[in-house]
């Protein structure tokens, strides 16, 4: 994944059905890759109700985990967190196409449909909120 280009297309379902990751262009999408069993992974699950919260439909929201039986998505409802968009990748074909060797992982997406942040490893409130209301301002794409 480069800055300024495209980041590989997926499918993914977090709950209303198959999309494409290129059909949200327009919005800028946030992409989470997390795991229960990653201590700043969980630290960051907050953080990314906050942006809901404080963002709402102005961007997408899209986490990732490729963990098996559902347990992502139980750790999200045992948490009070269920109402997080989660993808299940449980044959890790989009970690694989994203090379992801370590997590977290967080992008921002820009309306363009281009890569405009990248963090590996836990997320700083500061900078990730910067690069989102950087991605909603209409010149996000240049």
């Amino acid at each position: 994944m480069t800055i300024g280009a495209p980041p590989p297309d997926f499918i993914f379902d977090t709950g209303s059905g198959p999309t494409h990751l290129t059909a949200l262009a327009g919005k800028p999408v946030l992409i989470n890759f997390w795991a229960t069993w990653c201590l700043p992974c969980l630290d960051e699950l907050e953080m990314f109700g906050r942006v809901q919260h404080e963002f709402g439909d102005r961007i997408r929201l899209i986490t990732l985990s490729n963990e098996k039986n559902g347990l992502a998505r139980d750790y999200l409802e045992h948490h009070h967190l269920k109402g997080l968009p989660l993808a299940e990748d449980t044959s890790s074909v989009i970690f694989k196409s994203y090379t992801i060797e370590e997590i977290p992982v967080t992008l921002v997406v820009r309306p363009d449909g281009t890569v405009g942040y990248l963090s590996i490893g836990e997320l700083e409130w500061d900078s990730f909120h910067q690069a989102i209301e950087a991605a909603l301002k209409p010149d996000a794409s240049t």
